[in-house]
């Protein structure tokens, strides 16, 4: 794997980190048999809400790594600005932290057929041990790959999604 400067992938920095520093400790990843909904070979897109902490982390580097563009809508958004980001990014699965979920509720009033899936409270999110699933795509090969979905404020009308990929988020240095 060929980490030049500016053309690092996230998912690849983690595993050379976690390689060379093996008791660096960043974050643990959760232990679930619950949303497994595997991976995707179209870049489809899943959503998330929760508090501002580490799920956010962890959700978006086991979505990309397992080929998924991760839509954040805002929490302050209504449920009909939300759902209509849902459907400009054919979104299905909404991963959702259990203390926001007065605020997702309403989104399957907006959007039937969305398919939620709570995400362990933090206390219960963190365990260690977790196996290692890895991430096969060279920079090249990946860097236009959209791997993150975030959207205007809405202020005109609904929000309008944002895609990033890859090369938005390369990392620099080979340290």
């Amino acid at each position: 794997m060929s980490l030049r400067y500016g053309a690092r992938l996230m998912p690849d920095v983690v595993d050379k980190i976690s390689s060379q520093q093996p008791d660096l400790t960043y974050a643990f990843i959760p232990i679930t048999t619950n949303n497994n909904i595997g991976r995707s070979s179209h870049f489809d897109t899943i959503a998330y809400m929760g508090l501002s902490d580490i799920r956010y982390v962890a959700v978006f580097l086991a979505a990309v790594t397992c080929g998924y563009k991760v839509l954040l809508p805002s929490p302050r958004n209504s449920a009909w600005m939300n759902a209509s980001l849902l459907e400009q990014t054919k979104c299905f699965h909404f991963l959702y932290a259990p203390e926001v979920e007065a605020l997702v509720n309403p989104l399957l009033n907006e959007k039937p057929g969305l398919r939620i899936h709570k995400v362990h409270p933090i206390d219960q999110f963190i365990q260690p041990g977790a196996e290692y699933y890895p991430f096969e795509k060279e920079y090249e090969d990946a860097k236009w790959d959209p791997i993150l979905v975030l959207h205007s404020s809405g202020s005109t009308g609904p929000p309008k999604p944002i895609q990033m990929n890859h090369a938005t988020f390369a990392v620099g240095g080979d340290d």
